[in-house]
């Protein structure tokens, strides 16, 4: 994480999860990622700004 939003020109980092896996879920808030509100193929979308 910190790497990817210390390459110049990253603004964000996203990632979404399908909404019944609860790990990926917790690691996801571990990471400080918010939801955007929105959905994705998999499920609801997630954005971590540095």
């Amino acid at each position: 994480m910190a790497w990817a939003l210390g390459q110049p020109g990253v603004t964000r980092v996203e990632a979404e999860t399908t909404p019944d896996n609860a790990p990926s879920l917790r690691v996801l808030e571990k990471c400080a990622f918010i939801p955007t509100g929105t959905t994705g193929e998999e499920g609801p979308r997630f954005v971590r700004y540095p």
